[in-house]
């Protein structure tokens, strides 16, 4: 005999968008089954959102292929251009493909052209990943559905909810100085050439300008630390749209303090045992 298995699922919930990046996980599909719709206030936001990062992409267009931004508009609106007619229109240099892309990063960064380089590739592949047998195993690439493809429109739309508003910024990039040569080469250190984007193993992300001049100014003078997280706390989880905030160094150390913040709660006497942990919750 056989009876039917029952599917229950709960939560904690503190904040009233909390529950926006979970739902049931589909086994080897990277997805989630969402278990609500976007609010009003939500779906406002996500609007606002996407005209962020639409303008964000004009503007950087624009300004790294030096065109105005209301010829780029014309040229944009979800049109796809072929590698061909976009040099026509001044939307990239050339066409070229994996050894061109080297050859112009090498003279950007002011390596002559016969410089030996190391690729590297982030993140690094794995032994094996389930990916590899997605199209196999449930035929995805090869058949997909309306479903999978709805299901993949609103995981999209949690990232971009969650991405929040980003200011446009410039792509200009300019050659490594011999000063910084020298100071990574004092250290045993070999500098990369970053094609992938902001990540930890790289080094981060490479500031704006306005961030390392704020930084500049920040660094003569001092502060009550813990007010200064909280109140700056304050301000990105207005711009978020989130219920709080804290600002941390980097991935690795916002993990630890979330980590923290769970088997602590708010008990103080908690926070000061850390890291003895002993009679918290650990699972």
């Amino acid at each position: 005999m056989s009876r039917p298995i029952q599917y229950i699922q709960s939560r904690v919930q503190v904040g009233c968008h909390a529950d926006l990046p979970f739902g049931m996980a589909l086994p080897l599909l990277g997805l989630r089954l969402p278990d609500r719709t976007l609010s009003a206030d939500e779906s406002a936001h996500l609007e606002r959102t996407l005209r962020s990062l639409y303008a964000d992409f004009v503007a950087k267009v624009a300004s790294s292929r030096h065109i105005a931004p209301d010829s780029v508009e014309v040229m944009a609106q979800v049109r796809v251009w072929s590698g061909q007619r976009a040099v026509q229109i001044g939307l990239a240099d050339r066409i070229g493909g994996l050894e061109a892309a080297i050859a112009l990063a090498k003279e950007k960064i002011g390596l002559s052209a016969a410089a030996a380089v190391e690729l590297m590739k982030h993140p690094r592949p794995k032994l094996f990943s389930p990916a590899l047998l997605r199209s196999r195993l449930l035929g995805l690439a090869a058949q997909p559905t309306p479903e999978l493809d709805y299901l993949q429109f609103r995981l999209q739309q949690w990232v971009a909810f969650v991405a929040g508003s980003r200011p446009p910024r410039s792509t200009e990039r300019t050659p490594m100085s011999k000063e910084a040569r020298a100071l990574y080469a004092d250290m045993g250190a070999t500098p990369v050439i970053n094609a992938l984007g902001p990540r930890t193993l790289l080094g981060g992300s490479s500031p704006h300008p306005d961030i390392i001049a704020a930084m500049e100014l920040a660094g003569r003078y001092y502060v009550d630390m813990d007010a200064f997280l909280a109140s700056t706390g304050r301000i990105v989880a207005d711009l978020l749209g989130a219920e709080a905030a804290l600002i941390t160094p980097g991935c690795a150390a916002a993990l630890v303090l979330g980590t923290a913040a769970c088997a602590t709660g708010t008990d103080p006497e908690k926070m000061a045992r850390l890291p003895d942990a002993t009679g918290m919750p650990n699972q």
